[in-house]
């Protein structure tokens, strides 16, 4: 009958949904965890540093300097929430519609009128040298993960490379 020949294609598309929803949760389930045991090499460390998780998953670090703390957290906040840095970063900067479209406009209007950018950059321009280093350290640890690891699967799906932080030099540091 007609009706059933017009059923089948409305079953296959629905058939292929389910299937193409279900492989997408199988790979979110299995996207690749942040390293939670073992060793992990991170470049600039004075002396050797420990991570410890707690039973709910927080990082206890443990470091012989404050810059190697900072370096090895930003290594850790990278390793935990890459694409949310990112997204932050590109919404403070009013500039998400470069990856989420026209949909992100007036966010992005919204970002650029309260002058979030140039914000920041007055504050870090008042920031002392100590947590200027500080800032680099953590920003060096979060280069190092995104050297060296895989985009996480969010920024896979968007096509959107991640950012390598930096700090940009400051006048008459050292």
């Amino acid at each position: 009958s007609r009706s059933a020949s017009r059923l089948g294609p409305a079953v296959a598309y629905a058939a292929m949904t389910a299937l193409v929803v279900a492989l997408g949760g199988i790979a979110l389930v299995r996207a690749p965890n942040p390293p939670r045991e073992g060793c992990q090499h991170l470049h600039g460390l004075s002396s050797p540093a420990e991570v410890k998780f707690d039973r709910q998953g927080i990082p206890h670090v443990r470091a012989g300097t404050e810059e190697d703390a900072y370096r090895v957290l930003g290594w850790l906040h990278a390793a935990d929430r890459l694409f949310q840095m990112e997204t932050r970063r590109r919404a403070a900067a009013g500039r998400l519609s470069e990856v989420f479209g026209a949909a992100a406009i007036e966010m992005d209007t919204e970002a650029r009128t309260l002058g979030l950018g140039p914000q920041a950059e007055r504050e870090f321009r008042a920031l002392s040298v100590a947590d200027l280093r500080l800032l680099e350290a953590y920003a060096a640890g979060v280069n190092a993960y995104v050297s060296s690891h895989r985009r996480p699967w969010e920024l896979v799906a968007l096509d959107t490379p991640a950012a390598a932080s930096s700090i940009p030099p400051r006048k008459g540091a050292p």
